[in-house]
């Protein structure tokens, strides 16, 4: 939801967050842009088959920079 509560939707054929053993690797696939009201952030954005990231466990593909610090996520 936005700030105005509008709501946005984004669908995926497949949506699985791994174990902790895997650092919760994001799988994802089959994004349905015609069923979805929100553009595809994850698959276009390469978070598929991501590892999960925080500000204490930098996890992502960035190599000067940590993706939770600089975007205040994780």
């Amino acid at each position: 939801m936005d700030f105005d509560n509008t709501m946005f939707v984004a669908h995926y054929d497949s949506f699985y967050v791994g174990s902790e053993e895997s650092k919760y690797r994001l799988s994802l696939s089959g994004y349905n842009n015609i069923t979805s009201s929100l553009p595809d952030g994850l698959l276009a954005g390469g978070h598929s088959n991501a590892e999960f990231t925080t500000e204490d466990e930098d996890n992502d593909s960035l190599l000067e920079e940590n993706c939770a610090s600089r975007y205040s996520g994780g």
